[in-house]
């Protein structure tokens, strides 16, 4: 078996080891507001909550699904939890949701679902209309200097971006999946979203591979690792990474 092809159980523990970079860099920073955008369960945003309750820890689904298996459960926690697609415009839109993608059933209340039409062979989607917004009109009366936001959107993350060009500038960290290879059709790859990025004054500190599609990226404010001392820490993570995924 080759070095790029390794089974998903074999990737989870480099994705395991940048969760827990993230939740260090976090700890560094504490920000004021954490945003989670395609947040299923929101386990994320739970733990955030839990560890810094002061901050404004907020959880975006757009699957109407997914937001009411869960919503009960999330919002006692005192994460707030909405049901609506982040986009570049606000307005109602399709989310088409997997019923079979490349042959597989998927579960009812599952994890994918896009505002883009799958772009595999093989699979049947349900569209079901949905309430959009764009995030800079989400957080408009949210008060923060110090921004968390955790983006995990099927393929939308360019229009996710268009709409927080207001927002990005008051955040320091954004974490979010990529695709190398289109899933979705109309979706912008990982080296146009990181390019994207990186000209909005962030640097790409650390990622996993998810699969050989897909990856999760770690951003931080340009500088900022620097600054509060992470430079050892990410070389850490590196090694570390590195030495797991060239296990046999």
């Amino acid at each position: 078996v080759g070095k790029t092809s390794k089974p998903l159980s074999q990737r989870e523990p480099i994705t395991k080891l940048l969760d827990v970079l993230l939740e260090e860099v976090i700890e560094h920073i504490r920000p004021d507001l954490i945003l989670e955008v395609g947040a299923f369960e929101a386990s994320f945003s739970q733990k955030m909550k839990r560890n810094y309750s002061k901050s404004t820890v907020i959880a975006l689904e757009a699957n109407p699904r997914v937001f009411e298996h869960f919503h009960s459960s999330v919002e006692r926690t005192g994460v707030k939890y909405k049901h609506i697609a982040a986009a570049a415009n606000p307005g109602i839109v399709d989310i088409h949701i997997p019923k079979i993608i490349a042959g597989k059933d998927m579960p009812k209340v599952g994890r994918m679902g896009s505002l883009f039409e799958v772009g595999l062979r093989d699979s049947v989607t349900e569209t079901v209309k949905v309430p959009c917004d764009t995030i800079d009109n989400i957080l408009e009366r949210e008060v923060f200097d110090r921004g968390c936001i955790w983006i995990d959107v099927e393929g939308l993350l360019k229009k996710v971006i268009d709409g927080a060009m207001n927002t990005l500038p008051r955040c320091e960290i954004i974490y979010a999946e990529m695709e190398t290879s289109p899933v979705w059709k109309g979706q912008t790859l990982a080296y146009e979203n990181i390019s994207r990025i990186e000209s909005m004054g962030f640097e790409l500190i650390a990622r996993d591979c998810q699969k050989w599609f897909q990856f999760n990226a770690l951003f931080l404010r340009k500088g900022l690792a620097k600054e509060i001392g992470l430079i050892s820490r990410l070389a850490d993570f590196n090694t570390a990474a590195k030495s797991l995924f060239l296990q046999d």
